[in-house]
């Protein structure tokens, strides 16, 4: 009879810690279910801060290309305004028959060094070898037909912003050397052309008066300054952009976290649920026992 009742006691007992065991397991269920659905909520905010990413990084590269053309537009201009200047330059030259007549081939050497040097010192050069270079190529290309500098140094320019262009969008290295090589190899040209035409007198006849090389001088200023205003201006924009970029990024990370967060306690909860029906199951066998 005491058996019996013993039994009784202890299989009530049993029913009540199962009852609580159960009323907990499904609590953590529960707890999964709304942790799954924290996860997909911030899921669906990670695919849209990388669709936000993607288009501002679409941004950053249209704004980098846009830079890229305005400094390739600068440099352009920097050289042309050096060439005017230097004419400019010349048109004050003390010796007013070198601006009316060519340059006599029968000049001495000292006339042309002093020539040089003073060409030289407006223009400037890499080193003494390429000067020397240059007043010996100078002196040979005199007899030269007079049209010949104002053709090639048109396709001295064309040639050269063709290369420019073309490297924008070379990707092999061997390739791209070879571009730039082509580019000094059209600059160095364009050099000599310019000193063989000063040495004959043909850039007076290609500059017209004074007053019309002074205009083109104001011009290519002015061109320069608005270039030098828009760069400044997408310089800002690539730097919003970049500071925008990085604050995706950061949200982007934090969402990362939570996600990472969110599967920890599932998991933890899945172990705590399988802990809990072993706990049950142990109890019933030993009841039966």
């Amino acid at each position: 009879m005491e058996d019996a009742e013993a039994y009784n006691n202890l299989t009530l007992t049993s029913q009540g810690d199962d009852s609580i065991i159960q009323l907990r397991i499904e609590e953590t269920k529960k707890l999964i279910q709304k942790l799954s659905q924290e996860k997909f909520e911030i899921t669906t905010k990670m695919k849209e801060k990388t669709f936000d990413r993607n288009h501002i990084c679409n941004r950053l590269e249209r704004l980098s290309y846009h830079e890229e053309g305005i400094r390739e537009t600068m440099s352009r201009l920097r050289k042309e305004l050096d060439i005017l200047e230097m004419c400019e330059d010349k048109l004050h030259f003390a010796n007013n028959a070198y601006q009316v007549k060519p340059m006599s081939a029968s000049f001495s050497n000292q006339q042309l060094d002093n020539h040089k040097a003073h060409y030289r010192m407006l223009h400037g050069t890499d080193s003494i070898a390429k000067e020397k270079q240059l007043l010996r190529e100078v002196r040979a290309g005199q007899d030269s037909p007079e049209d010949e500098t104002s053709l090639s140094m048109q396709q001295i320019k064309y040639a050269t912003w063709w290369w420019h262009r073309s490297l924008r969008y070379e990707k092999d290295q061997k390739k791209a050397k070879d571009g730039l090589r082509e580019i000094k190899q059209h600059e160095w040209c364009r050099d000599r052309a310019i000193a063989n035409a000063t040495v004959k007198g043909q850039i007076w006849n290609s500059l017209g008066s004074k007053k019309a090389l002074r205009d083109q001088i104001e011009v290519l200023r002015t061109d320069l300054e608005e270039s030098r205003k828009r760069h400044l201006e997408i310089r800002a924009n690539i730097t919003s952009v970049k500071k925008e970029l990085k604050g995706v990024d950061r949200e982007f990370n934090f969402l990362k976290k939570q996600i990472v967060d969110i599967d920890r306690k599932k998991l933890e909860a899945h172990l705590l649920v399988h802990a809990q029906l072993k706990e049950i199951t142990m109890s019933v066998t030993q009841v039966e026992h």
